[in-house]
Formats: structure tokens, sequence, C-alpha cells
């Protein structure tokens, strides 16, 4: 498997940070600078001694700083936060919400285990009226293996119920204006599997057969066919490609046989057989088979020893096998096949997250404690006992030392809190980290700068704001998924004059990171109708996008916000492809000219291609009566689809579809009203 494309680390030439280039390069600066006054750069020189143990602390900085990316990332418990971090892994940040048909096939296979083929039939091809319309039809799964003497027809039992589960899968990935006229289970017929193998010597008898009737169902099953992610990083795919669509726990999709054919000869399921491993020879009877339009064959398993008519043999002498270790042997190939699914926590043991060491990155010693001991630094500071004068000399250098120290120790903290900086924590507003030393790490510090003694600067420093700064860091962190959030429209206060409008703003930039997956993957997702409309984000992609751009994020619970109606399911009073777009107009902001036109632009670049959307402003009045209005319609239209999807196949005039058709004439009037009111431009 091939490392995944990343950016590589700088590294510098062999030695360009070493102690002696640093050394070396300091000499040179100071001769520059300080001409014939200083000539003495030998060793011995107490500022040739004090160039050295600047630059040993600098090695151990650089020396940190080389540390791995993990590691600087790290918390204290040996986890990094991807989410925190707005680090998405490959199997969240690559998969999209299914768009094309094969995406919605896709999704269902994976939301529905009984589903065994499925299909999708975009209605709007050849009638116009039924675009965005989708027809959905499916194979149930057969139960492998049944016991002897069962009869047992899967689509009466389980067929209702996969029915109702295709319909939640689809509706909770539908896309805007996208809904379902029908789902229907394909009808299936029996299929007697007849032929003689010549088995290879050492082959397993039980095994064969057992392969034989796997391979017989997976090729009258059709569909799609799975390699797993493991196969496809070993034939070289990128993560790019392995996560193209939307999340698969079968795998990637390697080929697509479609629908089951409706006649076929049987001489076409030779080919399968043959590559069965331990089969020498296959013949079978040369009749074709023929399934009514609509149908599909499906493999009868044997209920008896006698209807095993897969005859095995060898050396021209038959081999007989026996139904109950059959059984055994197909149960476990069909759990192989199909009972394994993957997750996307399973995606860590294939591509494997950064593994990372906790070290103690801010931790920092004085480099008092590397002069000699003659200088009287550190740990062979002087003793009270000795003369006043000498000990001042000391303090002096000791003060002087301190430039170099704090510097130093403040880069460490800007290195051990990088997992802070870049992060999306609520109360961060701090862009630089400092670190105040202490008698432990700066031996006289108290003696040295008083302001520390007492904590004076660092309660000073803890106390500053950097928003501008804070953030340009978070544009960093839009920039990575292509998103901006323009803070300048929402501000009713000059730049720093209104520290609550300026938390606020930093909460609406955090609050929309936070969501930044669903907002880019989501942003051409409906609202699921198949759940009750008051549902925690039940909502569309494209509401929630305008919700957090346009500031009525915050105020989620009241009235201001954003509304959202799809005309496709006001049918047949409402177009294919279009949409209204409500939003407040009492709001402060939204009185405002500049708001509006930005505002109508971002619902006209937000919105997909193919969808148009009308934009109206509505008092708190008017949005009160849409509320109700579109309350009830949501209602009729919920209980009316739950029966119309139904195996009962009720009327088309019964009192749900009524009162569903009666809710959608209101609620299109409602609109109309609204349309007819926008002045001519």
């Amino acid at each position: 498997m091939r490392e995944p494309p990343t950016i590589p680390r700088h590294k510098g030439e062999p030695g360009e940070f070493s102690f002696d280039t640093l050394r070396r390069e300091g000499i040179a600066f100071t001769q520059e600078l300080s001409g014939s006054v200083w000539t003495d750069y030998n060793a011995h020189d107490p500022g040739v001694t004090i160039l050295e143990q600047v630059c040993y602390g600098l090695t151990d900085i650089l020396y940190r700083a080389d540390f791995p990316v993990a590691d600087l990332l790290v918390d204290e418990k040996g986890v990094i936060d991807w989410k925190k971090l707005a680090l998405l892994p490959p199997e969240q940040a690559f998969p999209s919400r299914p768009t094309t048909e094969l995406d919605y096939r896709i999704h269902i296979l994976n939301s529905v285990a009984e589903v065994e083929n499925v299909e999708l039939q975009a209605l709007g091809r050849d009638n116009p009226s039924d675009a965005g319309l989708y027809r959905i039809r499916i194979r149930v799964r057969q139960n492998p293996s049944l016991p002897a003497g069962d009869s047992h027809d899967p689509n009466l039992d389980i067929g209702p119920d996969v029915v109702r589960r295709v319909h939640q899968a689809f509706c909770g990935a539908r896309n805007l204006c996208e809904d379902l006229e029908a789902i229907e289970i394909v009808p299936t017929i029996e299929y007697q599997l007849q032929a003689n193998v010549e088995l290879r010597d050492g082959a397993d008898p039980v095994e064969v057969v057992a392969r034989v009737y796997n391979a017989c169902e997976v090729w009258l099953a059709a569909g799609l066919e799975f390699h797993s992610y493991e196969h496809a990083l070993l034939e070289g795919k990128v993560p790019e490609e392995i996560f193209r669509g939307p999340f698969s726990g079968h795998g990637v999709v390697a080929a697509d046989r479609g629908m089951p054919p409706i006649e076929f000869p049987e001489s076409d399921l030779l080919p399968c057989l043959r590559q069965i491993p331990g089969v020498d020879r296959v013949t079978m009877s040369p009749h074709a088979i023929s399934v009514s339009a609509g149908e599909s064959a499906r493999l009868h398993w044997p209920q008896t020893q006698e209807e095993i008519l897969v005859r095995l043999f060898r050396n021209g002498r038959e081999v007989r096998v026996w139904l109950d270790q059959l059984n055994i042997r197909y149960k476990e190939l069909n759990f192989a096949d199909r009972g394994v699914t993957f997750q996307p926590g399973d995606i860590n043991s294939i591509l494997p997250r950064p593994t990372a060491q906790v070290r103690d990155i801010t931790a920092w010693e004085s480099v008092q404690h590397t002069f000699p001991p003659i200088y009287g630094l550190g740990r062979n500071a002087l003793p009270e006992s000795r003369e006043f004068r000498a000990r001042a000399r000391i303090q002096q250098l000791r003060s002087y030392l301190l430039f170099f120290d704090q510097h130093m120790a403040d880069y460490i903290a800007m290195l051990g809190n990088l997992r802070h900086l870049f992060s999306l924590d609520v109360d961060r507003w701090h862009t630089y980290f400092f670190q105040a030393l202490t008698e432990d790490s700066f031996p006289g510090i108290g003696e040295t700068y008083r302001p520390y003694a007492v904590g004076h600067l660092k309660s000073v420093l803890a106390s500053q704001r950097f928003g501008s700064r804070t953030n340009r860091l978070n544009d960093y962190f839009l920039a990575l998924y292509g998103e901006t959030f323009r803070d300048s429209v929402l501000k009713t206060d000059a730049p720093g004059k209104n520290l609550e409008e300026e938390d606020s703003l930093f909460q609406a930039r955090i609050e929309y990171l936070r969501h930044i997956e669903e907002v880019t993957r989501d942003r051409g997702s409906a609202r699921d109708y198949d759940k009750p409309r008051g549902v925690l984000n039940n909502r569309s992609g494209l509401e929630t996008k305008l919700s957090h751009l346009l500031g009525f994020e915050q105020d989620r619970e009241g009235a201001a916000r954003v509304r959202l109606v799809e005309h496709i399911l006001l049918r047949p009073a409402g177009s294919p492809f279009r949409i209204s777009v409500l939003l407040p107009d009492w709001p402060e902001r939204c009185k405002d000219r500049d708001f509006r036109t930005y505002a109508e632009q971002l619902v006209d670049a937000s919105c997909p291609a193919h969808i148009y959307a009308d934009i109206y402003w509505l008092s708190a009045a008017e949005l009160d009566r849409f509320d109700e209005s579109h309350e009830a319609w949501w209602q009729c239209y919920r209980k009316s689809e739950a029966i119309r999807l139904s195996p009962e196949k009720p009327r088309a005039d019964s009192p749900e579809a009524q009162n569903t058709k009666i809710t959608a004439r209101s609620l299109m009037d409602f609109l109309t009203d609204l349309e007819n009111r926008r002045p001519v431009t």
C-alpha cells in the first residue's frame, strides 16, 4: 500500500541549524555590528560564552520544533481531537451525499440489509411533469440455507417492513426538489439449478457444491459488485477515489451488473461455475430460462436430499453431498460475503491515524544552568555571604539574560499550545501564548523582575484579546473547505467598540466551523418529511447554511429564522424545480438594504444550479401565518405518504390524500399571494 500524498515538512540542509552554525552566524553578526569595538572572539570571552549558551538554548528549541506534528497536537491524555482541530479523517471528508442514481442505490443497499438489488428510475426523462420523481424497484434478499421442508417466501413477511425502511433511507438522504413516486418489490420465480460437475483431485465436495449454489445466486441477483477497501488500496487507489460518493459499508463498487436479466440461457452461468476452485468440468442442460416482465429468477434452495440436483463426479464415480453439511457451509459463505460490513470507525485500521507521543514541550530551564560555575548563575549561584558588589554584578548579568530566556520560553509556549491555536475552542481569544518564568525555571526571577513575583504581568497578558488575528485563523479553517464567513454584514457597531457583539460574531464563526462538514456536504440536502417537522436539525442544508451566514442561527428557538418550501412536494400544484425562501424582515440588520442584497445574492449562490429560488421578506405576522399553514400541510403530507407507499395501495381519493391536496393548495395560495405583492423591478 502506497503512502497517502502529503505535503512534506521543510528540512534544512545538513548542519544548517546546528550549534556550530548558529555560533558562527552569531559571531558574524556581532562583527558586522560592533566593527572594531569588540575584537576578541575567543572562547574565554564572556560575550562569546553568552552567545554559546543562547545558541545551545536555540538548538533545544529547534529540536522541539522538529517533533512530529502529531506530537504537537496531542493532549495530555495522548488523544488528538480531530473534530476540535477541524481536521476530518478521509472517510468523513471525502464521501458525499447521494447525488446520482448509483449513489442512491449504494445508500439504500448500505441502509437496508434485506435489499439484495435496487434500481432507481428517474421519471422526468420521459415526462417533464414528473421531473424530480423517482420510482424504486427492489429485490429482497432470500433467507439463506432454509431448513429442509420449510416453504418460505421472503416477499410475504418482510416486504412491507423493507418498503418502509427503504422509504426512510431515501427520505433521509434525498436532495432538494426530489421525491418518490413509488417503491416496488420485484416478484421472483424460483429457478432450480441442475448441473454435472467433475471434481479435481483433492477437492472438497461440500465446498464445491456450496460455492456452485452461491455463484448461481449471486449471478441471478446481479446488482453491484463490491471490493473491500483493503483491495482498493492494494490496487493503488487514493482515498479520494475510494471514498467517492456516499460511504458504503460493503466497500468500493467494482462492477455494476444492473437488474437481473429477464431471459437468459443457462450456458451464461458456465463461465462463473468454471472459475470455482476444485471444478474441472461443468455441463448443463442447453434450454433457456424465461421470466415474465417485471419478475426475476431466484435460486431454489434444495429442501430435501433429493432436490440437490448438482451432481458431483470424480474419476467417473458419483460423489454424494449431505444436505445438513451443505446448509452449514452455505451459511458460512453467505456470512463471509454479506455478513461483514465496514463502519466509518473501521477505516482507522486500514488508513491508520497518526500516532503521537505525549511530550512536555513547554518545560523550560534557563540558560543560566549551562554557564560555567565561575559565573555564579543558576545552580551555582553565589551565597548570600558573598560581598554585595559581586552579587550585584551577577544580578545585572541575570537581568541581561532574562531577555533571551523570556523569548525562548515564549516560543516553546507557542509550540506547546499549537493544538489550542488551531482549534475550535469557544473561549479561544488568544493567538499569542507565553509563560511566566518561575524560580525553578529562572532562579532569581523575583529579585530580577518583581512583577513576576506578584503575577502582575501574567494577569495583564491573560486579559488581552486578539479578535482580528483569531478571525484570520478561523478564515484559514474555512478556506480549507472553500468557505467564507462575512461577519461585516452582521455588525451593527464599529469594530472593537462593542465587545458583546464581537463575542457574538466569534461564536457564530465557531458554530459555522463546527458544522462545516454538514454545511459543505449537505448544502443540497432536503428536509426529511418522514420525521416530524420540529425534530432537531430536521431542515434542508440550504436552510442551515443561510441561517449560519445570515446570523439567524443564534436565534434558533425564536421566530427570526429561515423558512424553505419545496414546490415539488406540493404537487400537482407545485413546480418540480422551484423553491421559496422566506426571510424575516423585522431584525435590525434585515432592514439594511446592503444586508438584503447580500442575503439574496447568497441564496442565489448557494442554491443548486438547476433550482430556481423565490425570495420573500416577511413580517412576523406573515411568518406566523405561514408556519400555521405549513404545519397543517406537513402533518397531512406525512400521513398520506406513509399510506400511499404502504402495500395496501389506497384509493387516490382517500381522506388523507384529499386533506393533503387541500392544505397544499392553501400553502400555494399563500406563496402566490406573496408573488403577486412583489414590487415590479
